[in-house]
């Protein structure tokens, strides 16, 4: 019995974090350990199940904007493919979020309702929707008004009370953070975010599970790179903190922040960054090429951290 009883303990030890197998986040960003992850393509948009079990990512390819997922069984990651959820699906679809309660996978797709053909490249950008069946998702569904809109809306992001927060592209090239109240499963209301936020322009946010921040893409005075992953904090007041850099942990001088998100329980952040790493003057041409095959060899890869360094830049209450 003691024999059975050391085995569960072990086996409930690999689930620790966010991530089934892969124990807590670093607290300093390294590379997804998950194989097949990384590889050289522009991979961006990490959604992950509450239960760690399934991960969906974005990959972009010239003309190919497409949803990818590996999920843990047997002790291991499968080898990612495109999601059996978006095999042969019209136009470009990325930002994949899964909700925290695990009900929904939303995403930004650019597919036209009825089945008409899509428009070429990021055009008709809308949010969509599948519901949880068994194992898999449901058929994709618009979400509609008054979340979508004649003007482009994408990047989803749900607090655990159901509220929505997503970017409109309210002027070319000029975006701002909205968030939707939800009533008896549906959207209800649309309101945008306050100046603290939006004076910046931010594009991809996402919002943490429990509606207390949102890390926002965006050029700010203390940015690092050309735009950066930043903060706002919600007050007890219910007003917004001014974005911010979060800094040299997950930024650096030249880069470009393109997507974040956050584990459904908060404790780990997940993002897409051009990190290059210096080769060395002597470098081998195999070495040249094997590096752009992993992080690190410039292109858009996935790093994860754990958020303890965003808590401690939260306000301290007077």
């Amino acid at each position: 019995m003691l024999r059975v009883f050391v085995s569960l303990l072990l086996i409930g030890s690999s689930f620790a974090g966010p991530l089934a197998g892969l124990g807590d986040p670093p607290d300093k960003a390294e590379p997804l350990p998950i194989p097949g992850i990384n590889t050289g393509l522009y991979e961006r948009d990490v959604a992950i199940s509450a239960d760690g079990r399934e991960l969906y990512y974005g990959l972009l390819h010239k003309d190919y904007a497409v949803i990818a997922n590996s999920v843990y069984h047997g002790g291991s990651w499968s080898e990612p493919e495109v999601a059996t959820a978006f095999r042969g699906a019209q136009g470009m679809n990325l930002e994949a979020h899964i909700t925290p309660d695990g009900s929904r996978l939303m995403f930004l797709s650019t597919r036209r309702q009825g089945g008409d053909d899509p428009e070429p490249g990021l055009m008709n950008q809308d949010i969509w929707v599948m519901d949880r069946e068994g194992d898999g998702w449901g058929k994709a569904w618009n979400l509609g008004a008054p979340v979508n809109s004649e003007k482009p809306e994408y990047f989803p992001s749900v607090t655990r009370d159901g509220t929505l927060y997503f970017t409109r592209e309210e002027e070319p090239r000029r975006n701002a953070l909205y968030r939707a109240i939800t009533s008896n499963g549906s959207y209800v209301d649309v309101e945008r975010m306050p100046d603290e936020i939006n004076s910046a322009a931010p594009y991809n946010t996402c919002v943490s599970p429990d509606g207390s921040y949102v890390i926002a893409c965006a050029h700010t005075e203390d940015c690092i790179g050309n735009t950066d992953y930043c903060v706002s904090f919600q007050l007890p007041d219910g007003t917004w903190t001014p974005l911010r850099s979060l800094g040299e942990s997950v930024n650096r001088p030249g880069s470009t922040a393109i997507s974040p998100s956050l584990s459904a329980d908060g404790s780990t952040l997940f993002f897409s960054a051009a990190w290059s790493e210096k080769l060395p003057d002597d470098f081998a041409l195999a070495e040249l090429i094997a590096r752009n095959c992993r992080a690190g060899g410039g292109s858009y890869d996935l790093y994860w951290i754990s958020t303890a360094f965003i808590d401690a830049l939260r306000p301290q209450a007077e």
